[in-house]
């Protein structure tokens, strides 16, 4: 394959270069474009500029915020062969992170802290909640005891009522059967010994054991009268320990209507605490759900900024590493260059450069947008402060709440404490009835001892009438003696003894009768004042228990409602779970496809390196070896046959060189060894 005519090769060479605009250099700048456009007709051109629609995200790649002017502007470097070769600076891809990313990571981890601290503190106020269900329950069951206590304090007081009215008929019907006997039986004696002294009168012995009879008769009564007595005064006790019993109770029954009362005062504060603190709750619950909308609006006015931002990274890092390759040849050039050659001054290779790889000029006005977006990012981070600060103050807020949730916590223990002490007066008063009891059970032992003496003392009075019924028969049998006037004096001492017996009887039955209807008044208002405790207990505990029901239905509809949300927050939660994980999805199929994407830039942009260094080389050959192209131009227009064969000869080389036989030209710097 033949080389082209260097005028159809500088015309083949401007056709790519067409969008900057630049004239053809004259003389050495055109002897400069055989080189290069041998590697052009391969088919490799270079590509500076990559595509539009990639780039490398942020946080990937270096920033360099301030860059210096020397890397910016080719006009400002110096021309000095002794300048070093810095290393060009190459895109890295896996070694830095940006900050707005890790931001938003925080932020997420945040948010997902918070999830969790809020679905802790749902959790922990269900437990309370559950606490105080037992609680609720306990109460309820030491309720239903106290009744029962109640219900069976009214039967044994019932039963008790009945008992001491039958007791009291009982004593009654038996005073007076015993009395009417007794006076009827004494009336008879006397009678009988009336007759027995009218008609024995002469009789000493007889009269003498009439009287003994009299007196011990008289000595009977007087031990009846003495039983009646002790038994009178063990009723009055019996009675003034029931008065005092009942005393006791309607005491306790006032302290436990009390402490109902307080109780129930307690129980409608703590419910006002618990609704007033679920009020909190659920207002911090709308605002988190405000922030959290928040936040993913600001996610996706951030995403389409943070892939500009970008973009915009990614050509500002371009940019520099071209810069820097660029000043990296010129710099090696400039120390190779010698300073006496003819058309190779360093404007010329500077323009050349700039010929091979002059970026567009549409890239002028990305840094104005720069600005732009990171004004934007500016205000977005300003945004996320304050959404930091709101959620700061959230935290304080959810502190207080469960500092307030605890305080609860402690009046639901000391209600807990007072419920115990409730439960503990409840068995003291238990143990006071099944004392009460114990002492009822006494007083019967001791009523039926009193029985079976008062049946024994009738049997032996039964027993003396008998007997004085067989001897006043005897008597009556015998014939009577006349009567003597010392008859008279006994005869008028037992009229006197018989009028105060009446007398006495006559008292005794009127005593008996005005205390036993004081005792029945005073029973019935105690058993009517007790009836109006118990109804007025059976009230209350009706509307307690009510309000129990009441209460536990809130707290079934506080559970479902808590429930409810639960469920709403796993929801989202793996919602967002599964946003994520397709979101990593996305950043690292984009991620890997940009990484081939910068490996194939990084493949060109070496081969376009090795491209340039052989142009430049070989045009510094050309300029050392004029001669060879001079000798075609030496003769007139009537000297063509010489410059065909002199074009012929550089056709021959240039194949010869392109066959790799060799460079034809003598390079004043290279030594060979």
């Amino acid at each position: 394959m033949g080389i082209p005519q260097p005028q159809e090769e500088s015309k083949r060479e401007t056709e790519p270069l067409q969008p900057h605009d630049k004239p053809a250099r004259p003389d050495s700048g055109q002897s400069n474009q055989p080189a290069v456009e041998d590697e052009a007709e391969l088919g490799e051109y270079s590509e500076f500029g990559p595509p539009d629609d990639m780039s490398t995200p942020s946080h990937f790649l270096r920033r360099n915020v301030a860059p210096t002017k020397d890397t910016t502007h080719l006009e400002d470097i110096e021309e000095n062969p002794n300048d070093e070769l810095s290393p060009a600076a190459t895109p890295t891809v896996r070694k830095f992170k940006s900050q707005t990313n890790q931001d938003v990571k925080q932020a997420d981890k945040d948010l997902r802290r918070q999830i969790a601290e809020l679905t802790q503190a749902v959790k922990e106020r269900d437990e309370q909640l559950e606490r105080n269900r037992n609680r609720v329950i306990e109460a309820a069951s030491a309720g239903e005891e106290v009744t029962h206590l109640r219900a069976e304090l009214q039967r044994k007081t019932a039963l008790l009522e009945d008992m001491q009215e039958s007791h009291a008929e009982r004593v009654i019907a038996r005073r007076s059967s015993l009395n009417a006997s007794d006076f009827r039986a004494l009336q008879k004696q006397i009678a009988d010994m009336q007759k027995d002294l009218n008609s024995r009168s002469s009789h000493a012995d007889i009269d003498t054991e009439r009287l003994e009879t009299i007196s011990l008769l008289r000595q009977q009564l007087s031990l009846t009268q003495e039983q009646l007595e002790k038994r009178n005064a063990v009723l009055d006790d019996t009675l003034a320990s029931l008065k005092q019993v009942t005393a006791s109770k309607e005491q306790q029954l006032h302290e436990k209507d009390a402490e109902i009362d307080r109780l129930r005062s307690q129980v409608d504060a703590q419910r006002a605490e618990i609704e007033r603190l679920e009020t909190d709750v659920a207002e911090a619950h709308r605002e988190y759900r405000a922030l959290e909308d928040q936040m993913v609006l600001l996610e996706t006015k951030n995403r389409p900024l943070e892939e500009k931002n970008s973009t915009l990274e990614a050509d500002l890092n371009r940019a520099q590493s071209q810069v820097t390759a660029q000043e990296n040849a010129l710099k090696a050039m400039a120390a190779d260059l010698p300073t006496d050659t003819p058309g190779g001054t360093y404007s010329e290779i500077l323009e050349l450069i700039k010929d091979l790889g002059q970026p567009n000029t549409n890239r002028s006005t990305r840094p104005r947008d720069g600005s732009d977006q990171d004004h934007d990012l500016e205000q977005i981070y300003e945004e996320l402060s304050k959404l930091r600060t709101e959620s700061s103050e959230r935290a304080a807020t959810n502190k207080n709440l469960e500092a307030q949730l605890s305080r609860a916590h402690d009046q639901a223990a000391e209600s807990q404490l007072l419920i115990q002490s409730i439960e503990a007066e409840n068995n003291r008063l238990v143990r006071n009835t099944e004392e009460l009891k114990s002492k009822l059970d006494k007083t019967f032992n001791e009523l039926n001892r009193l029985r079976t003496e008062h049946s024994e003392a009738q049997e032996t009075i039964t027993r003396l009438q008998e007997s004085q019924q067989a001897q006043a028969q005897a008597q009556i049998q015998q014939p009577s003696p006349p009567s003597t006037p010392h008859a008279n004096p006994n005869t008028t001492s037992l009229s006197a003894l018989e009028a105060n017996h009446k007398a006495q009887i006559a008292n005794l039955k009127t005593a008996h009768a005005t205390a036993l209807s004081t005792l029945r008044s005073a029973h019935a208002d105690s058993t009517r004042k007790l009836r109006a405790f118990l109804s007025a207990a059976e009230a209350r505990e009706t509307e307690l228990r009510s309000l129990l029901e009441q209460e536990k239905e809130i707290h079934r509809n506080d559970e479902e409602e808590k429930d409810a949300e639960i469920q709403r927050l796993n929801s989202v939660i793996a919602s967002k779970d599964e946003t994520a994980a397709a979101m990593d999805l996305r950043i690292a199929k984009s991620v890997e496809k940009r990484e081939r994407e910068w490996e194939r830039r990084v493949e060109l942009l070496l081969k376009e390196r090795e491209r340039m260094g052989k142009a430049l080389l070989w045009s510094w050959g050309e300029k050392e070896h004029p001669t060879k192209k001079a000798k075609g131009s030496i003769s007139g227009s009537g000297k063509t046959a010489a410059v065909s064969s002199c074009e012929t000869d550089k056709e021959n080389v240039d194949d010869g060189r392109r066959h790799g036989q060799g460079q034809p030209y003598r390079y004043k710097y290279v030594k060979k060894t």
